[in-house]
């Protein structure tokens, strides 16, 4: 079984998982890399960003405006 290592968005795999050895290279497979020294080969993979959250609160004036226009139904 291959180890999985998380990367943040845009940074690069800098070493091995297993052995620590910085002597890695990526493969002919997408994400897969493999270590010179320990011969072993990881996927690494990389974190997507969170989409910012819209705001769940209204303003004070359409507040009113809503508690107004309910109470004229």
């Amino acid at each position: 079984m291959e180890r999985v290592i998380w990367l943040s968005y845009g940074q690069e795999v800098s070493y091995c998982p297993y052995c620590q050895a910085e002597d890695v290279w990526p493969t002919e497979v997408a994400g897969l890399w493999t270590c010179e020294s320990c011969h072993r080969d990881f996927i690494a993979r990389h974190r997507k960003l969170k989409p910012k959250s819209t705001p769940r609160s209204i303003s004070a004036d359409k507040f009113w405006a809503l508690l107004n226009k309910s109470r004229e139904v």
